[in-house]
């Protein structure tokens, strides 16, 4: 028999009656592979969201707290015991962090509608010192967009501007986007200094409860030279900060950069008199966004880091080390760390683990369906026609043509309901993500951060369309196998 006269007489009716009326089988095909890829998906998506977290500097560090009394049997914790664990031990990353915490008072002057007046209100707000070289602000700036709620950040160590987190502003009942309408915020230093600081940039979050971060340069300067954030310093000099198209008065000049400006998030200029007209001061004031501050550029931030250390954070490459470092800082510095700390990191590797063996157990389960229910439809298809196929093999049709046919059949059965759902999956992955998120009621970074990940094609179309077809033909195969046209016809076998 021809090969063409092959598939038109037995290739598309034999197709016909394995798919059935209607392509139901294929379309049962297609419901089994479709709800199989969409939970994996999900699974998967689970699995890398979790992967994700898992890098994280807010996730993968252990905070190690100097303490207040050193224990005369055990070794000093410093700085350069710090770096020796990071040398030694290559669970840990090289770059470890120094912070210091430190309480500020600020003042923020806030319209009162119930008295229709400008009150001050002041507030101590714990903060932390910040650097560019510092992990988690490398993190928070490369990896993590969605967290700066400022469309600009000129945070620097050289700079003064501090880092403000919604937070901040909510402590003083500055709600929704009203904090945009400043641009500098007045702090007040240890010796009861007040000076108005420049906002570099406002985030939704920062680490160890901080509501702001302060530059290395201010620090120093007020640990150092007080002096140049006083206005005795400035004289009878005033100084502001417009913003950018803001007119420039008569007797007021623009100041030359660098100045106090290029550390606030807002464009602006500063501009100084030393002495201004009132009608200049009127004009000013009635600037929108005008500030009155202090001319001040010096720069300290390239000294020796001589600021106290509360306590180190190392960063781990695997969480399950996180057992190990704990034993090794309290058998070398007599330092415990918190238990909770390393039991929130175990159950983090005690998830992902989960979230892995469940995805490997959906993709069993679905290629295990797929074989059950192909081997079932054609196996019984080959049992109903046991004796169409010995009258045609009596008349010369060989198995490779038997099994050519099965094996077409198969391949498309699969692949084509298998391209069709993983296409579905992708399309309505995303709303399944969000069913999820709705059911489980899931808030903060892993409702933004969980995000629809199919698998990918290449790897599942193996796992599930050549590994089941592969092993249907070979159920087939076996059914053939030294089988005579009489063993078809009279059903011997």
């Amino acid at each position: 028999m021809k090969l063409r006269q092959f598939i038109l007489e037995i290739g598309f009716p034999e197709f016909k009656a394995v798919v059935g009326k209607k392509g139901g089988r294929m379309l049962f095909l297609f419901f089994i592979l479709f709800l199989s890829l969409l939970v994996i998906g999900v699974s998967n998506s689970a699995d890398v969201l979790l992967e994700k977290k898992m890098d994280e500097p807010f996730i993968s560090f252990i905070d190690v707290a100097i303490p207040i009394l050193h224990k005369s049997q055990k070794d000093e914790f410093t700085t350069k015991e710090a770096l020796n664990l990071v040398k030694d031990y290559n669970f840990l990353s090289k770059d470890f962090s120094r912070v210091h915490l430190d309480y500020k008072d600020f003042v923020i002057n806030k319209f009162d509608q119930k008295t229709g007046t400008v009150i001050q209100v002041e507030k101590q707000i714990l903060g932390m010192l910040l650097t560019e070289e510092d992990k988690f602000y490398k993190y928070m700036k490369e990896e993590r967009p969605e967290i700066w709620e400022s469309d600009t950040n000129v945070f620097q160590n050289k700079g003064f501007g501090i880092i403000l987190t919604i937070d901040f502003f909510k402590e003083f009942g500055i709600n929704g986007d009203d904090w945009k309408k400043m641009s500098f915020v007045e702090i007040i230093l240890k010796d009861n200094t007040k000076v108005n600081i420049p906002i570099s940039a406002v985030v939704s979050k920062l680490r160890n409860n901080c509501k702001f971060a302060m530059s290395k340069n201010l620090l120093q300067t007020e640990d150092d030279k007080i002096e140049l954030l006083k206005s005795e310093y400035y004289a009878e000099q005033s100084t502001f900060f417009l913003l950018e198209g803001s007119e420039i008065p008569s007797s007021f000049y623009k100041v030359s950069d660098p100045n106090l400006s290029n550390n606030c998030y807002k464009k602006g200029f500063l501009v100084c008199s030393m002495n201004p007209s009132e009608a200049d001061l009127l004009m000013i004031e009635n600037f929108k966004g005008s500030q009155e501050v202090y001319d001040i550029s010096i720069e300290l931030s390239n000294v020796e880091d001589d600021f106290d250390t509360d306590f180190y954070t190392f960063f781990l490459d695997t969480l399950e080390r996180a057992d190990l470092l704990a034993s090794i800082i309290n058998t070398k510095f007599g330092i415990q760390i918190e238990q909770s700390k390393i039991e929130s990191k175990n159950n983090f590797m005690f998830f992902q683990k989960i979230t892995i063996l469940l995805t490997s157990s959906l993709s069993l389960f679905a290629i295990l369906s797929i074989i059950f229910f192909i081997v079932n439809i054609l196996m019984s298809h080959l049992n109903t026609n046991k004796r169409s196929l010995g009258t045609l093999k009596a008349f010369g049709l060989s198995n490779i043509y038997i099994l050519g046919l099965y094996s077409g059949i198969t391949v498309f059965l699969v692949s084509v309901s298998f391209s069709i759902a993983y296409l579905f999956s992708v399309i309505l992955g995303p709303f399944a993500i969000d069913i999820f998120v709705y059911l489980a009621k899931l808030d903060g970074d892993f409702s933004d951060m969980f995000v629809f990940k199919n698998v990918g094609f290449l790897r599942y179309f193996v796992l599930l369309v050549i590994i089941p077809t592969v092993f249907i033909l070979t159920q087939v195969f076996q059914f053939l196998y030294k089988v005579t046209p009489g063993d078809l016809i009279y059903e011997r076998k």
